[in-house]
């Protein structure tokens, strides 16, 4: 329910006035939500694109400093927290899979081996990762993504979806929060178990 949003940019303006570029993906388009979020505590940011497909992330770090996660950490700590979960609800039966593409971290690869789930690796772009959905309809797509700052939840938009996404991300903040970590924190525990 604490959420503020960057007043300068909460109307959409297609000449974007406030950044060189809109993309998540470059540092400088967090600049406004970061500078917001040392001035209010906030424990997390996010920003999507324009079509809202792409999503950057940052969060405090174990000295309580922001700093921007990549595509691939975002894409791990998401895929992570939703084998964990269709593991705790015994749902992974071994006709499951994640996604990759070959220019992504191969700690994907880590991750369903952990999982007794596939990882399918494609080339770059969302369409492959789709294309795995629609090739494969015997099995079930959990999630996936690529370094790009794009990540898919299930299967029901098969593109890089910010909207799931950022829900999904919040979620996982929430849920580490609650339980005495961080996002940050979770994330260094998958390098620490997968890496």
């Amino acid at each position: 329910s604490d959420v503020q949003i960057v007043k300068e940019q909460a109307e959409p303006n297609g000449n974007f006035p406030t950044v060189k570029s809109p993309n998540p993906e470059e540092p400088e388009a967090l600049t406004m939500a970061l500078e917001l979020a040392e001035r209010t505590g906030a424990d997390i940011v996010i920003g999507t694109d324009p079509d809202s497909d792409r999503l950057g992330v940052a969060v405090r770090d174990l000295n309580g400093k922001m700093v921007l996660l990549n595509g691939n950490q975002t894409m791990v700590i998401m895929t992570a927290f939703l084998l964990e979960n269709w593991k705790r609800q015994g749902k992974i039966t071994g006709k499951e899979f994640i996604g990759s593409t070959i220019v992504s971290t191969p700690m994907m690869l880590d991750l369903a081996e952990a999982y007794g789930v596939e990882c399918k690796v494609g080339l770059t772009g969302f369409k492959w990762i789709a294309k795995f959905i629609k090739d494969f309809p015997e099995q079930t797509f959990i999630g996936g993504g690529e370094e790009s700052f794009g990540y898919m939840v299930g299967d029901r938009v098969r593109d890089k979806d910010a909207v799931g996404s950022t829900l999904l991300v919040c979620e996982i903040a929430a849920q580490a929060k609650a339980s005495g970590s961080s996002l940050y924190r979770e994330l260094l525990n998958l390098y620490i178990d997968h890496s």
